[in-house]
């Protein structure tokens, strides 16, 4: 409807919360014609670093879907290790920095996790498979339960990993979970 009336139209997702709009901690997507985002990039820049996604409109919201999934998922496991950490009676400031460095370590592997997912081999350079991985998950659970704390954020996992495995695929990494999220047969 915007082109029919002589306009173009950029759609955006904001990664940032309003205090890091115009520092170089805020980005923001953009996907729609790409003359558009040419054009207008110096102002759109001021907003943030401006990524462009291609020209279909609907990039820009997938992406930041997308992004605030991987950001909730990992907030759920931080929730949880602090509700650990507190029913022990240990304050979450001495805590939080081993968690901030853990976390760290454990982030760095998405482009290790993205060559594994587009190339669909999820046995290459396995460290720990999925197994291992599983026949291990009931201690997590095991474990907040005995501290008093709902395991329900973490809870969920374990199913897959055990339906997975099942299937045959305990040689796998965990990045092999992914073919079961994926529920339309055009996503395989």
């Amino acid at each position: 409807m915007a082109a029919e009336n002589g306009f173009a139209l950029l759609d955006g997702g904001i990664m940032a919360v309003p205090p890091m709009i115009g520092t170089p901690a805020a980005f923001v997507l953009y996907s729609g014609p790409e003359d558009a985002f040419t054009t207008h990039r110096a102002a759109l820049d001021a907003f943030g670093e401006s990524v462009y996604l291609g020209p279909d409109h609907g990039m820009a919201a997938l992406h930041d879907i997308a992004l605030l999934s991987g950001m909730y998922g990992a907030m759920m496991g931080e929730l949880h290790a602090f509700a650990m950490i507190r029913s022990a009676g240990v304050p979450a400031v001495e805590f939080a920095p081993l968690l901030q460095r853990w976390m760290g370590a454990v982030g760095g592997f998405q482009e290790r996790m993205a060559e594994v997912v587009d190339a669909r081999d999820y046995t290459r350079d396995v460290v720990s498979n999925l197994a291992m991985q599983a026949a291990a998950y009931p201690n997590l659970i095991d474990a907040a339960h005995e501290q008093g704390v709902s395991p329900e954020l973490i809870a969920p996992l374990y199913p897959l990993m055990l339906r997975r495995t099942a299937e045959g695929h305990g040689d796998e990494d965990t990045t092999g979970l992914i073919e079961l999220l994926l529920t339309r047969r055009d996503n395989r």
